[in-house]
């Protein structure tokens, strides 16, 4: 719950998912025959399609993933909201007292 809970979960989601990207980019870069800059290229674009679809689907990922370890769906976010409960609500503060009380400059 700590990696899916703390201020930089997408980070680590996103690193996670580039270990799993190169755990099978190492393989096709030595075992596929052709020139180096044909694999390398390869390679990247379609680290960069993984890591795109990574970060596309981080919410969904990191709550199934807590799902699986036992925690109750939303579990994940809810831990994060109240990690930042404070500065919403000071937001939240500044905004009603700028825009909601008539004084907008």
């Amino acid at each position: 719950m700590h990696d899916a809970s703390r201020d930089r979960w997408v980070l680590r989601h996103f690193l996670r998912a580039a270990v799993q990207i190169s755990l099978v980019s190492i393989p096709i870069l030595l075992l596929v025959p052709g020139p180096m800059w044909v694999r390398l290229s390869a390679l990247l674009l379609g680290a960069l399609v993984g890591l795109q679809y990574a970060l596309w689907f981080v919410d969904g990922s990191v709550e199934r993933r807590i799902r699986k370890a036992g925690y109750p769906p939303g579990a994940a976010q809810a831990a994060r909201d109240a990690l930042h409960a404070e500065e919403r609500a000071a937001a939240a503060a500044r905004y009603a007292a700028r825009y909601q009380s008539g004084n907008a400059r």
